[in-house]
């Protein structure tokens, strides 16, 4: 079934750096886990919408993961196996890759542990692990999602709307 790369691209060029990456991303996998089965680009303005485009085209296919990549991210080549490997390991439907924001004096990584205040409250830490972790919230840069996750947002939406357009006809 394989993996559907999803780029995501706010209108703007996208980055050389991310094709090249994303070249050398596909030559590793071809030569090892052979999972990639390509990439869907969506472009315009807002990210939220074109994330949105992104899955209804993903699940007119049959893959089983979608692979969201923002168009300005550097991919190491082994990027999909550590992800999918993490994805096994945890028995995980969700793992993103650490991306971080560039700050006035260092790299901020975009991702948020829940603090003592309660949930939906963040704490970014200055130091992160170089393993797995559970963690509160986290940027969609880089981030693989399992098909049944997005088939189950699908299908909650449309139960959404469709109770809603039941009681209004009543």
């Amino acid at each position: 079934m394989g993996v559907l790369m999803l780029t995501i691209s706010d209108g703007h060029d996208i980055s050389p750096r991310y094709l090249l990456s994303q070249n050398e991303l596909q030559r590793h996998d071809a030569a090892n886990r052979q999972m990639f089965r390509g990439a869907l680009y969506t472009e315009g303005k807002g990210y939220a919408r074109n994330r949105n485009l992104a899955v209804a085209d993903f699940l007119r296919h049959d893959h089983e993961w979608a692979w969201f990549v923002d168009a300005d991210q550097v991919l190491r080549p082994d990027t999909l196996d550590r992800l999918l490997d993490c994805a096994v390991a945890h028995d995980s439907l969700i793992v993103g890759a650490l991306i971080a924001i560039i700050g006035p004096d260092r790299p901020i990584p975009n991702l948020y542990f829940d603090n003592e205040a309660g949930p939906g409250r963040f704490t970014t830490p200055l130091d992160y692990p170089d393993h797995p972790v559970a963690v509160g919230a986290t940027g969609a840069g880089c981030l693989l999602i399992h098909r049944s996750v997005l088939e189950k947002m699908r299908d909650r939406k449309s139960t959404r709307l469709n109770s809603s357009h039941d009681q209004r006809s009543r």
